[in-house]
């Protein structure tokens, strides 16, 4: 029984009249009674109007106009309006508001009291979709212009689409206020064709306010299904967001397209667990970094697929893993092959031991890649040994071997190295075919230019030069020697330098002395070199830094945290002296002791064209008589910018000798000196080699630590200046008593 403001007017004649909703109300009421059915009445709410069904109907009841008899008809009503509203009030029902929940119920009233058949059937049929519509998703607010709906079953899709083959609307066709919808795929075992077609039926009806579709986890039962998808998008230009991600896209290379020349489609997630977005590999433009994360094999063969159809152009990529290990018959033999052919590809980080082999292949094709990083998950790290070396604050201990220690290499580094140089032969080889194109070129301009186009006997031609550079490569073989640095050719190639970081993957010097031999073939020099957190002693660093001296330069190097001892001293002390283009050394946390660090300074001291800019010897077990050496060292840095010498053993002897090296030197800006204790002798000759500000280039100095204590800590204050000050207050007031901080705010 559907209760209004509008059923009850016309019974203000029912008293004459006969009244067909009060017929059908009072035989509905009569049948309960009998238990023949159960009557609901639904009370219908106009909130344009602000009536309530039920108010609206006693409201009447209790009026005037309501009839308190019935017509003098045999084949009227049997009770009058107001028995039949009064028994209709005392039935337990419930209350719907037209503008919110159903737009079809006013029609079906409309149909009922006109008594037009073919009318109340479809507003009836609407109604009882809209019902099921609500029972499925009881929380869903007609109120809002932006909502979610999840979807299971085609049947779900219907009331919200409507379906093609029966030629039905469906509700949103009444829905003529929604600006924004979301339609997402509940998880289930398969999403049907059918739901598919209801699916891509209502977005080929371009509907301004479908915005967002989640098909995730789909697990379409036939791949050609997507077919549909394919043709809708076509069609369709109101999408914005597509997600994907779960689902068996490859070979689909149909709706790839579809994607990329889709108008509006901003983003579009594929690939398995967090998935990955492939609208940026579909369409044209630089994309300076992308990450990768969890890629199973479905995943990569998927990425490959889209790489190759794409073409994208991308600068940094990363393959990060966290909650899943790849296997290494999982990734796809073209990966290492299309990752070699990205065009503009300079840095990738590879997080799975099972993607190297596809890193090495990369290598060998990509003359365009400039940094490689190897950084394992914490599951895919080899099992590392207590290092021998220095703990914190302890004394270090040196083998005093000069062999190296006969531990596995990891299985991936043999291939890489090999891939290392044949990347710098190919390199050497295409430089040197442009060396002899241009040479070739001026000679044959030249002859260009004698009397009456004579054809010069010098004339070389391009195919001449290069059929040459490739029979002086055929005759140069494999002639190097893997022991003897010294004999190698010295024409190192600069351009297409390669940096490379090995952090934390348990190193050895095994891997070291196979990286090594890879550097001295290469032929082309490295950017930087970072191997921090490894296994790594005197002797594998020892032949680092033989190659790093006579067959092949870099720009920076970083062994943090490793177990390299003072075996290394004399090796150290000539790569200081002729290094070139040297700009950062990072060697924190070694067990270097004294005589390695002053061989190492004494080295940098005599390097004639010295460009060291960066240097870390933090923890190294430094003590004072290392100190003169760096003293007189910095004097004659002249690029020196950061120098750090926290966590060693200096005494007052030791501060008070380095002190007259930062007077003279005019290029230091940061001095690290934490975590040792600071006398008062040892703060006077500081504040006496940094007393004049002209002079003076330090502007960060970090005495944190140091127990320093009121007095000398306002000394160190006093030296402060404008790009001076703030360094200081945060890093050097430790062990001072409150009273400081009066100075400090007279200071500031």
């Amino acid at each position: 029984m559907l209760v209004s403001g509008g059923a009850a007017e016309p019974m203000v004649w029912s008293n004459e009249n006969a009244d067909n909703v009060l017929l059908e109300w009072e035989t509905a009421v009569m049948a309960g009674q009998k238990n023949i059915c159960v009557p609901q009445p639904v009370f219908i709410n106009d909130n344009l109007k602000g009536i309530k069904g039920l108010d609206d109907a006693s409201k009447f009841l209790k009026s005037e106009n309501c009839p308190k008899l019935r017509p003098n008809k045999p084949d009227a009503h049997k009770w009058a309006a107001s028995k039949t509203l009064y028994e209709v009030k005392q039935i337990q029902g419930v209350q719907l508001d037209v503008n919110e929940v159903s737009w079809s119920i006013p029609d079906l009233i409309k149909a009922l009291q006109t008594y037009a058949p073919l009318q109340m059937k479809a507003a009836a049929n609407q109604c009882a979709t809209e019902a099921s519509f609500f029972q499925q998703f009881p929380d869903t607010s007609f109120d809002s212009t932006e909502f979610d709906i999840k979807f299971l079953s085609s049947f779900d899709l219907k009331e919200l689409f409507g379906s093609e083959k029966e030629k039905k609307h469906g509700i949103l066709e009444y829905r003529k206020s929604l600006k924004n919808l979301s339609v997402s795929f509940r998880t289930n075992p398969r999403m049907s064709r059918n739901s598919m077609e209801i699916l891509t039926h209502g977005l080929k009806q371009n509907y301004s306010f479908l915005k967002n579709i989640n098909l995730s986890g789909a697990n379409l039962a036939d791949k050609q299904t997507w077919n549909l998808l394919t043709a809708a998008l076509k069609v369709n230009d109101q999408l914005e967001t597509l997600n994907l991600t779960d689902n068996d896209l490859t070979g689909l290379h149909d709706l790839y397209k579809a994607i990329k020349n889709h108008n509006s489609i901003t983003s579009c997630r594929v690939g398995s667990n967090f998935g990955f977005e492939s609208t940026s590999l579909l369409r044209d433009g630089i994309q300076p970094s992308t990450y990768y994360l969890d890629m199973d094999a479905a995943s990569l063969l998927l990425l490959t697929e889209l790489w190759e159809y794409g073409k994208p152009d991308l600068e940094l990529i990363v393959f990060s893993y966290i909650n899943i290990n790849v296997k290494e018959e999982d990734v796809p033999d073209s990966l290492g092959l299309l990752l070699g052919k990205l065009p503009g590809l300079k840095t990738i980080e590879i997080q799975s031991e099972a993607l190297i082999g596809a890193l090495t292949t990369c290598i060998v094709n990509s003359a365009s890649i400039t940094e490689i990083t190897i950084a394992l998950s914490e599951t895919a790290k080899p099992a590392t040994k207590k290092k021998s070396g220095t703990a914190a604050g302890g004394k270090a201990k040196d083998s005093g071997s000069n062999k190296i220690e006969k531990k596995q290499s990891q299985p991936w580094m043999k291939p890489l190295c090999d891939a290392l140089v044949c990347r710098g032969k190919e390199l050497a080889k295409q430089a040197a075919l442009k060396t002899a194109a241009a040479e070739a070129e001026v000679r044959n301009a030249a002859a260009a230019e004698h009397e009456h186009g004579a054809t010069s006997e010098h004339e070389i031609s391009l195919t001449e030069s290069v059929e040459q550079v490739k029979l002086e490569e055929a005759e140069e073989g494999e002639e190097e020697s893997d022991d003897e640095c010294g004999s190698e050719d010295n024409n190192i190639i600069e351009d297409h330098k390669l940096s490379l970081t090995f952090n934390n993957l348990g190193l050895t010097d095994q891997d070291v002395s196979l990286l090594a031999n890879a550097f001295r073939k290469m032929k082309n020099g490295l950017g930087y070199l970072i191997m921090d957190e490894n296994e790594i002693s005197a002797v594998g660093f020892s032949s680092l830094l033989k190659v790093f001296t006579n067959a092949c330069t870099v720009d920076g190097l970083s062994l943090d945290g490793n177990n390299i001892g003072p075996g290394c001293a004399k090796d150290l002390h000539k790569f200081a002296r002729e290094a070139t283009g040297l700009s950062g050394l990072y060697l924190a946390r070694n067990p270097l002791g004294d005589a390695a660090v002053k061989m190492l300074f004494e080295g940098l001291a005599l390097n004639e064209k010295p460009t060291i800019e960066r240097l870390s010897l933090q923890q190294t077990n430094i003590a004072d008589n290392a100190a003169r050496a760096i003293s007189t060292a910095i004097e004659e840095l002249s690029a020196l910018d950061m120098l750090d010498l926290s966590k060693n053993d200096f005494t007052s002897n030791g501060f008070v000798a380095l002190a007259p090296g930062l007077n003279s030197n005019k290029s230091l800006k940061t001095l690290t000196l934490s975590d040792m204790p600071m006398d008062a002798e040892s703060v006077d000759a500081f504040v006496e080699a940094l007393k004049n500000p002209e002079d003076r280039t330090l502007e960060n100095l970090d005495v944190s630590r140091c127990q320093l204590g009121d007095a000398s800590a306002a000394k160190i204050l006093n030296l402060s200046s404008k790009d001076f000050l703030i360094d200081m207050l945060c890093e050097c007031v430790c062990n001072c008593s409150i009273d400081l901080n009066t100075h400090i705010h007279t200071l500031l």
